[in-house]
């Protein structure tokens, strides 16, 4: 056993006010497909699915559609750098995820596996203790999605910021996102 830094603290919401806004489109495609969501529409995955995610120890929380919510509660001394924050690994991994789960998260979502096909990364400060990261769509179509994450520390601060673009795998690969 290495050393952690956790705390009991249920993870924040990363972005209340965007959170609060309304997904664009939602209400015709629900008259569309007589009041209630369309089939696509299905549930993602649990993130404990992807054995690296799982070791991480990465939670997914609730979130609307077109957006994610990912909280890691407990950063071990295994995924820190030399500085005692979180590897630069670790920081683009939630950033992807947090953009891949808001990309299959769309109700019109064509499948709920994507693959990165372009991450563009900034990192602000060193990500020290649980993090939360936040992914929302931007834009999308009926193959590829762009999608934006952030991720924050405990206080709130921005640790990184990410803009992704992702393709909807339409291939065997597990449904696992």
């Amino acid at each position: 056993g290495g050393r952690t830094r956790s705390t009991a603290r249920r993870a924040h919401d990363v972005d209340a006010r965007a959170a609060a806004l309304p997904v664009p489109g939602r209400a015709a495609r629900r008259r569309r497909a007589g009041g209630r969501e369309p089939e696509n529409a299905m549930s993602q995955m649990p993130i404990d699915r992807v054995p690296f995610l799982r070791l991480l120890g990465l939670q997914q929380l609730p979130s609307e559609a077109g957006r994610s919510r990912l909280w890691l509660p407990e950063l071990k001394d295994e995924f820190c750098n030399m500085l005692q924050a979180a590897h630069g690994g670790v920081l683009m991994t939630l950033l992807d995820v947090a953009m891949a789960r808001a990309a299959t998260s769309r109700a019109e979502a064509p499948t709920h596996t994507v693959v990165t096909v372009q991450m563009s990364s900034h990192f602000a400060k060193p990500g020290i203790g649980p993090l939360t990261a936040a992914g929302r769509v931007l834009a999308a179509g009926g193959s590829l999605c762009t999608c934006e994450g952030k991720v924050l520390d405990a206080g709130g601060d921005l640790v990184a910021h990410a803009t992704g673009t992702f393709k909807y795998w339409r291939g065997t690969g597990g449904g696992v996102d």
